[in-house]
């Protein structure tokens, strides 16, 4: 039953997607290492690239808070609710009042937060938000300012979406006190990761983070059967919301997805975190 019901999904799985932006992510920092480490993170600590791999990972599931439910959104509690009602009205709205001829009003889930357009404004808006580096309050005579609490924010987000996409049946089967208590010792690593991080780091990277793991979200869905408006806005054959799809045509949890790119995604990661390692040492 398990089987046939993630063989129906229009996307990827959530692990794949997991898979694949750490995947990309470390073999672009093998590749590049110097511009990656120097240039994009301003930095060579490994906390660092740790919380840097860690976003890239969480904006790679971040895209599906626009779907009815999951078991992120549900285990998010109100939090996740709210993400979930927002990214869905705000696609809604846009898919009606921009459309091509040919277009017809569709569900929001796979629409607009599936476009390298909202990969961008993600990215550029966390960008925003982070450079208005105000103190909010202080504990203890430590300021806490706005990009403090952001980038806290998105660790707290994309950590909890990693642990729900690697380990779903142990998330669906806790009860509320167990989702309490995952939660509270989620947020505490968030703020203790963030705390831990250098003083001195500028955080602009991390819209880049955000913006490099939506796009890698996007990237897999254009492998699926249903394929995504990856190109809105942008008018395709008289329809703005034209999804593309890849040649390989891929169904959630079928035989191209479990034996093949998750193993290639595997033997990426591997080759990758070999050849990083030593930078860090």
């Amino acid at each position: 039953m398990l089987l046939k019901r993630m063989k129906s999904d229009k996307g990827l799985m959530g692990p794949t997607h997991a898979l694949s932006a750490v995947a990309f992510a470390l073999l672009f920092t093998w590749l590049a290492s110097d511009f990656m480490l120097d240039k994009i993170l301003e930095s060579r600590e490994l906390i660092v690239f740790i919380s840097a791999i860690i976003i890239i990972v969480g904006s790679a599931l971040m895209p599906d808070l626009d779907a009815v439910n999951s078991t992120s959104i549900n285990t998010l509690g109100v939090v996740g609710s709210i993400l979930s009602k927002g990214m869905r009205g705000f696609s809604s709205i846009v898919q009606n009042i921009i459309k091509g001829p040919y277009d017809k009003t569709s569900d929001p889930h796979r629409g607009f937060w599936h476009t390298i357009l909202s990969a961008f404004i993600m990215g550029g808006l966390a960008t925003l938000l982070i450079k208005v580096n105000v103190i909010v309050f202080s504990i203890r005579d430590v300021p806490i300012t706005l990009s403090t609490i952001i980038v806290t924010f998105f660790i707290y987000i994309s950590s909890h979406l990693l642990l729900v996409s690697l380990f779903k049946p142990l998330y669906k089967k806790s009860k509320a006190a167990g989702g309490i208590i995952r939660n509270l010792t989620i947020l505490a690593f968030s703020v203790l990761l963030v705390y831990l991080l250098p003083k001195e780091l500028n955080y602009s990277w991390v819209g880049g983070a955000i913006t490099f793991g939506w796009i890698a979200h996007i990237l897999g869905d254009m492998m699926t059967v249903s394929g995504v408006p990856v190109l809105f806005p942008l008018k395709i054959k008289g329809k703005r919301w034209w999804d593309i799809r890849l040649p390989l045509g891929i169904k959630a949890g079928g035989f191209i997805e479990k034996t093949i790119l998750i193993p290639i995604f595997s033997i990426i990661i591997i080759i990758s975190l070999y050849n990083i390692i030593p930078l860090f040492l």
